[in-house]
């Protein structure tokens, strides 16, 4: 589902303070915070997703429990850091959403009162997603890029 989202003078601020607090370079670490919008976007719509302040998972949602929002990229992969497949195995996240910017214009970093558009693409649940990086195969389209290495490859690399 394409969802239109007004970038809020408040995630600015969060974003910013993130920024400051990250070690890598400005732009990096701009552009790397600014894939939080997805989430921060969904919990202001009143469609049963809560911000979680923690940094094991993105929200809280009603009925889909703990939720880590995912970028799918350009070669259809999403990545997964050590830290949160540990939180997947540990039943921590129950499911992992994925989602696409729309238009996305990567040059410029996010600014208040931008229209940004994103696709919300599937909530997939952890232990499809644990099952797809132990049987080395792809979940919903998309290959799981691990923190350690592991590639799990798409449909198409498979066949």
């Amino acid at each position: 589902m394409i969802y239109n989202g007004k970038v809020s003078a408040e995630f600015i601020r969060q974003r910013d303070i993130k920024v400051e607090k990250d070690g890598r370079d400005f732009h990096s670490a701009t552009r790397q915070w600014d894939f939080e919008f997805p989430e921060y976007h969904q919990s202001s719509l009143n469609n049963g997703h809560v911000l979680y302040e923690g940094f094991e998972y993105d929200t809280t949602h009603s009925f889909f429990g703990n939720c880590d929002f995912k970028h799918v990229n350009a070669k259809q992969q999403i990545h997964i850091s050590k830290y949160i497949y540990d939180k997947l195995c540990r039943g921590i996240i129950e499911h992992i959403i994925t989602w696409k910017f729309v238009g996305r214009n990567w040059k410029q970093h996010l600014a208040e009162n931008n229209i940004i558009k994103y696709d919300v693409l599937d909530y997939i649940p952890t232990d499809d997603i644990l099952r797809a990086i132990s049987d080395n195969t792809s979940i919903c389209g998309c290959t799981i890029n691990l923190g350690n290495g592991i590639i799990v490859k798409t449909q198409e690399d498979i066949l």
